[in-house]
């Protein structure tokens, strides 16, 4: 069981206002582990703010934003992300968050994370 080889990898990330974690991570995985780990597709959670600043920052357009300047510059395939792949963390009431800072912010945090990794592993 080698995860490289399956035919759907995918990276998930969880950010706040610091959306290059996601850029970090993606390099770690592809160019220092060895072997390889290079997803198909990334999924990211965070708030409203977050997910603004993630798109300006990551995905602005696909010369200057840096998600798509690390896929040039490694020279790496195409994986699939964009704005629909940011996913923004909603209270109870299914308002988004702009921050998580009470322990019920917190909770609909934790619980969008768990519902999104249960969406995104229910593939065989």
């Amino acid at each position: 069981m080698n995860p490289e080889h399956y035919p759907r990898r995918i990276l998930l990330a969880v950010t706040g206002l610091s959306p290059q974690i996601l850029t970090e991570t993606l390099y770690a995985l592809t160019q220092v582990q060895q072997p390889a780990f290079i997803p198909t597709e990334v999924h990211l959670i965070t708030t409203q703010q977050g997910a603004e600043y993630a798109r300006l920052t990551l995905l602005d357009n696909p010369h200057l934003g840096r998600f798509h300047q690390l896929l040039a510059d490694f020279r790496l395939p195409a994986i699939e992300f964009g704005p629909q792949q940011i996913h923004v963390i909603c209270d109870q009431n299914g308002q988004a968050l702009t921050d998580i800072r009470t322990p019920a912010e917190n909770a609909s945090a934790a619980d969008c994370i768990t519902a999104l990794v249960r969406q995104l592993s229910s593939d065989d």
